[in-house]
């Protein structure tokens, strides 16, 4: 069951990753992977972290959200916000809690691979419009 899944952002990220790379990745380790440089005195800055489970689950409840597509509008917002580093965080809760607010069930294999494909195609089409996120 551990097949290789493509990754959300492989334009970015020029490898394919696994469900079990995104299973990896933990909260504190989102929180310093961002540092940032102040151009001032050019140490590093953390940034603060942008999600946490309850505004995630809150997005994924949003009444005015169309169904379903909470996942992909987060991704892009992140991208937008120059924050790439948020995005597999987004791509394992979908994997772990579903996508819809019904569900509350993981994601089997075809499920994942919608999602990542879902995710690819808006952060591609996005990058048109608003950029690629800066290498820190």
């Amino acid at each position: 069951m551990n097949k290789t899944l493509p990754s959300p952002i492989s334009g970015i990220v020029p490898r394919t990753l696994t469900i079990d790379d995104y299973k990896q990745i933990s909260l504190p380790s989102l929180q310093h992977a961002g540092n940032a440089v102040n151009s001032e005195t050019m140490s590093p800055v953390s940034l603060v972290p942008l999600l946490t489970p309850a505004l995630l689950s809150s997005l994924r409840t949003h009444p005015r959200l169309p169904r379903n597509s909470w996942y992909f509008i987060t991704a892009v917002t992140l991208s937008i916000l120059n924050r790439p580093d948020s995005i597999p965080h987004v791509f394992r809760y979908v994997l772990e809690r579903g996508v819809g607010p019904g569900e509350e069930n993981p994601l089997g294999e075809e499920d994942g691979l919608h999602v990542v494909r879902r995710m690819r195609e808006s952060l591609i089409k996005s990058s048109a419009v608003v950029g690629l996120p800066k290498v820190r």
